[in-house]
């Protein structure tokens, strides 16, 4: 037995029911024998602290190293200036570290090589750093990262071989790295792979499909037109989803022939339904129910049609197909279509009919900015909160200078973090983050302002202040805090 497994078994017997061991026949058996504490417990605890330092303290090195690593390639960008980097080491932790990134990528430059561990370290953690880390990590952080195996994610050429020792969520994260840099690649990859894969992984690459589908998927139609009898059900609903979104898909031509045939011979304001007339061998593997009636039969192609499809098949406006969806009380099934592809056109029509309009307002706002704007001015707070997080930062001056009063106000009575209302404590945080720091500064709170108060409003002002400096380190010839 070695003297660690002595000292475990005697920590699960219990120091009330045995002493500590008495160690011989190994390298620190009289070493440990001296160590003594006050108490058994403390006697335990010491040995085994001595045990676990010698463990990695009295490692020999091997009899024959192996070969050096190829030096890191030269650099071809420049570091970021030393004004800049300065920043990097506080901002580490905090919401800031993002915009640094992306000033540093748009100067051209590169992070120093010292802080590239902790870099690494913090883009494992936190995936939404990893494509801004990617364009400033340079050669040295590139090479740096292939020695650990927790950076896998930093761009490197895929290797087939690392795909089939991956586990399912390194799959996924493979497959969405190749799929943004090399679509032609990952399209052959889920070929050539996809069938073979459990019903997890298969269903993580359909989701990564789905969240960045462009018109060039088509050329995956095959492949989705297949996962429609996949044995997982969720596999089949991913690639149902999928095939609506592109709209010249057999899936879309199938069910726009299911709704003229459906609608033959109706007339505006009185609809007389017809069921499919058989055989019709694709209505399982579409998603259709048995048993339907005509109008559910009709409600499920309104769901899961592409509305422009919807729309060429039946000769109709968005407004008119609202006003047909309204005569078969499928208003609902409309809204599902418009959010999942997305129709703005439809979703604006939609608005009127429905009482929970914030994702169809959301939607239909083709202008966000001025959207947001409008929403301020109308003292609309829902729609101004659902639309800030889609703009861009820096938020314009004249946003930022109407926004900051508000939430002044919202907070001035504030007390304790839960008593803010959720929306105005989201606002909080992206006003750090994408407010105008080259504005004017925030005024402060009045004097009356809860000490909670004045504490998150000079998180705030604090923030604009780093952030203003930041721009000016890297671009000091730019404009400047008035």
């Amino acid at each position: 037995m070695t003297d660690a497994q002595a000292l475990l078994a005697a920590a699960l017997v219990g120091t009330a029911r045995t002493n500590p061991p008495a160690h011989a026949g190994t390298p620190l058996a009289d070493a440990l024998n001296r160590v003594t504490g006050r108490d058994p417990e403390g006697t335990l605890l010491a040995r085994a602290g001595l045990t676990g330092l010698a463990a990695v303290a009295g490692r020999a090195a091997p009899a024959t190293p192996g070969p050096l690593p190829a030096p890191a390639p030269a650099e071809s960008r420049p570091e970021a200036p030393a004004r800049a980097a300065r920043h990097l080491p506080l901002l580490l932790d905090t919401p800031l570290l993002p915009e640094w990134l992306i000033l540093c990528a748009r100067a051209g430059c590169r992070v120093p090589p010292e802080v590239l561990p902790d870099l690494l370290d913090a883009a494992r953690q936190r995936s939404d750093l990893r494509d801004l880390l990617a364009p400033v990590l340079g050669e040295r952080g590139a090479w740096l990262a292939a020695f650990h195996p927790d950076w896998r994610f930093t761009p490197r050429p895929f290797d087939p071989d690392a795909w089939l020792d991956a586990t399912d969520a390194e799959k996924d994260a493979l497959f969405r790295a190749l799929r943004a840099a090399e679509p032609d690649q990952a399209a052959a990859l889920l070929r050539d792979h996809f069938t073979a894969e459990r019903a997890t992984v298969r269903r993580r690459l359909l989701q990564a499909v789905h969240d960045t589908l462009t018109p060039a998927d088509a050329a995956l139609e095959p492949l989705l037109d297949a996962a429609l009898t996949d044995r997982s059900a969720d596999v089949q609903a991913l690639a149902r989803r999928a095939l609506q979104r592109l709209p010249g898909s057999a899936f879309n031509a199938r069910m726009a022939r299911r709704a003229t045939h459906a609608l033959d011979g109706s007339v505006p304001g009185r609809p007389a339904l017809r069921l499919p007339a058989p055989p019709d061998p694709d209505l399982k593997r579409d998603g259709f129910e048995t048993g339907l009636t005509a109008k559910g039969f009709l409600w499920h192609v309104l769901a899961h049609t592409h509305p422009d499809v919807l729309l060429g098949a039946l000769h109709l406006d968005p407004p008119a197909l609202v006003a047909l969806a309204g005569d078969l009380d499928a208003h609902e099934e409309l809204r599902r279509a418009a959010l999942a592809v997305p129709h703005p056109a439809l979703a604006q029509a939609l608005i009127p009919h429905l009482k929970d309009t914030l994702p169809l307002r959301r939607l239909a706002a083709t202008d966000p900015l001025q959207a947001a704007r409008d929403a301020l001015h109308a003292h609309d707070t829902d729609l101004l909160h659902a639309l800030l997080p889609d703009l861009p930062a820096p938020w314009p001056a004249d946003l930022t200078g109407a926004l900051l009063p508000r939430l002044a106000a919202s907070l001035r009575r504030v007390e304790y973090p839960y008593a803010w209302p959720a929306p105005w404590r989201d606002l909080h945080a992206l006003l750090l983050v994408r407010a105008d720091p080259l504005g004017p500064p925030p005024a402060p709170l009045p004097e009356d302002a809860t000490a909670f108060a004045r504490s998150m409003w000079d998180d705030l002002t604090s923030a604009l202040h780093t952030r203003a400096r930041l721009m000016q380190d890297f671009h000091p010839t730019e404009g400047a805090r008035p």
